[in-house]
């Protein structure tokens, strides 16, 4: 289901930022839906990239306990977990930590052409986090804080 913009019963209501993993399986359509929108693309060393999302949000969905509080807990844990499952089996075809390994870069390629391909480059910021919040404060009409960027995720 597309998601519509403000002016036609927005699904979201003008947000202010999004991240994974909504912004991944909807990129384009809210790319679309939000026209005027700035997309802040953080560029960073895919294998960083990749032990992250395998640490944080794959181990989640594919953890032992999780699983079977899935099967168990069918009000609040089923509904949950099969919504989280399902948004990676389908975005990825992933449904295993094995197959997360082999798939996952080639996944993270494709994210990155795709929201290259359909954002105008006025608006949109590709931001390395190496190089500190100056980029990402300028593009957010922002004024740059004292302290140094947070090395978040090193």
């Amino acid at each position: 289901m597309p998601i519509r913009n403000s002016t036609n019963s927005s699904t979201l209501s003008a947000p202010s930022h999004l991240t994974p993993p909504l912004a991944i399986v909807s990129a384009e359509d809210l790319i679309e839906a939000y026209p005027k929108a700035k997309v802040v693309l953080v560029e960073r060393d895919i294998e960083e990239w990749c032990t992250i999302w395998m640490s944080g949000y794959l181990k989640i969905p594919f953890d032992p306990l999780v699983t079977l509080i899935y099967h168990i807990d069918r009000f609040f844990g089923h509904p949950i977990g099969k919504v989280h499952k399902s948004t990676f089996a389908g975005w990825t075809g992933i449904e295993s930590v094995e197959e997360a390994w082999v798939k996952n870069r080639a996944k993270y390629r494709e994210h990155y052409e795709l929201v290259r391909r359909v954002r105008l480059s006025e608006r949109l910021l590709k931001f390395r986090l190496e190089e500190g919040g100056g980029s990402l404060c300028e593009v957010l009409g922002k004024e740059v804080p004292r302290v140094p960027f947070p090395p978040l995720n090193e």
